[in-house]
């Protein structure tokens, strides 16, 4: 959004509120400072990283299902939401995934626990879309997630 050189009328900013990032991120602070130690950046595809990754917690944001490819300069096939699942059905580290909220994800998830929520979104027109966490069932992520919101 924007392009390389922001000069569009809409920014790369313009889909977040910096101010309720800023405060969520200051309430988070100190309990991640404890929690986290190191952080990775990586380009290998998810499934390399997941089967190598060692006893972590994993926050995980794939593309939108829907309109992936519209708002992403790199997106995922349906295949990959599919290992992405497969993947982490069968992953015993604890995990938490954003997702849009449609038909194809709960279905792909059905095992799962899901957490529904409204997102607002200001391209364009201020309006609210349906957005998911998941994570497995019984995991108590979903604990941690009411005390965020």
């Amino acid at each position: 959004i924007g392009g390389d050189k922001q000069q569009s009328d809409y920014k790369v900013d313009c889909r977040w509120n910096p101010g309720n990032l800023i405060k969520k991120i200051r309430r988070l602070h100190p309990l991640l400072k404890q929690k986290v130690a190191g952080q990775v950046c990586t380009f290998h595809d998810f499934q390399y990283f997941l089967e190598r990754s060692g006893k972590f917690i994993f926050y995980l944001d794939p593309p939108y299902y829907n309109k992936g490819a519209e708002l992403y300069q790199h997106s995922f096939k349906i295949e990959d939401h599919i290992r992405l699942s497969h993947l982490l059905r069968d992953m015993e580290n604890p995990w938490l995934l954003s997702y849009d909220d449609c038909p194809e994800i709960r279905e792909i998830y059905k095992w799962a626990s899901f957490y529904s929520f409204g997102a607002n979104y200001t391209i364009n027109t201020s309006r609210k879309k349906g957005e998911l966490l998941i994570s497995r069932k019984n995991s108590g992520v979903f604990t941690v997630v009411n005390n965020l919101f």
